[in-house]
């Protein structure tokens, strides 16, 4: 399980703003661990005051105003470990953030030939929808495309390469990053949230929280690569267990915790796979986020079948550990 930890320090002399700060998750979630056996909200003491200890369901920023977002400090507990909020996108638009998303990959790119892809990423509104409160909606369209291909959808890097004074994008050296989102549910769907090493137009490693092949509802996908300079060949680990449910049906909480020796892989608050340095080299060095929808492809299937469908997505995060690394 993971837990959000509200710090209640700043309102020790201040007991009623506390109440109704606590009150608020309470109504929000409908059980709190003072008053019911779910523990779905417990006030535990801490050195810098009495803190509030959440398991995270659900959008619970949601329920705080922008004030409580700005005074209480957000943390993240794993295995014991406190983690602090380190960047936020919940995407409550109008627009996509520019100075943090580009829409194509860090060295320029729009579409991966080496994929066999059948679409191109491109800028558009349509694809790239934030008409919904809180919620960016990555939808399949037909084409034609710039570079003349049949399909296109959309993709959003947080890399700063190049840099800009418009665009300062966002990079992290480990954390635990986390999206929520919700598949698309056809043959041709392949929508992933994944971060890689930054500052360098040659790839040598990625991590990727989740993908989802949509041909199969109940498979999920957890992988990692990396390029072996020796060899000059790309390796790579991973697990696809079934999930032992209908996935697209389901918003789904992804993330994984990379370390300096380790990278876990969480859904939904359970551990999917722990690899070590044993099995390969682990990342080092600033790395960045990326979301995208692919369609096409051996992977996926045949593209027509995705075209209509979205990858939803209703946050980004990164939390960090407060202790360091």
């Amino acid at each position: 399980m993971k837990y959000l930890v509200l710090n209640a320090g700043a309102l020790e002399e201040n007991q009623a703003e506390f109440e109704s700060l606590h009150q608020q998750i309470k109504t929000a979630f409908g059980y709190c661990g003072e008053c019911s056996t779910r523990d779905y909200c417990h006030p535990i003491p801490h050195s810098n005051g009495i803190n509030i200890l959440v398991p995270i369901i659900g959008n619970l920023y949601s329920v705080l105003t922008p004030e409580q977002r700005a005074a209480y400090h957000y943390s993240l507990s794993l295995t014991g470990d406190f983690y602090q909020l380190d960047f936020e996108d919940d995407f409550d638009g109008p627009e996509l953030d520019r100075s943090i998303w580009k829409t194509h990959y860090w060295e320029g790119s729009t579409y991966t030939p080496q994929h066999n892809r059948q679409m191109e990423y491109v800028d558009n509104p349509a694809v790239l929808d934030l008409s919904e409160p809180s919620l960016l909606r990555i939808t399949a369209q037909p084409g034609p495309t710039p570079a003349g291909f049949e399909y296109k959808s959309g993709v959003i890097c947080s890399s700063p390469q190049p840099t800009s004074q418009t665009n300062t994008g966002y990079t992290f050296e480990y954390g635990y990053a986390e999206a929520y989102v919700k598949n698309p549910d056809l043959h041709g769907s392949f929508p992933a949230f994944w971060f890689i090493q930054d500052g360098d137009v040659n790839w040598l490693w990625e991590v990727d929280a989740w993908e989802h092949l949509g041909k199969d509802p109940r498979i999920g996908l957890y992988h990692d690569y990396w390029w072996d300079e020796v060899q000059e060949i790309t390796k790579g680990t991973g697990v696809t267990p079934n999930e032992g449910f209908h996935i697209p049906a389901n918003w789904i909480k992804v993330g994984v915790d990379w370390t300096p020796t380790s990278y876990t892989w969480y859904r939904d608050g359970q551990v999917k796979r722990i690899r070590t340095a044993a099995n390969g080299p682990i990342g080092s060095g600033p790395a960045h986020l990326i979301a995208n929808f692919a369609i096409g492809g051996g992977g996926p299937g045949t593209a027509v079948n995705a075209v209509g469908k979205s990858f939803d997505i209703d946050y980004i995060r990164v939390f960090k550990k407060v202790a360091g690394y």
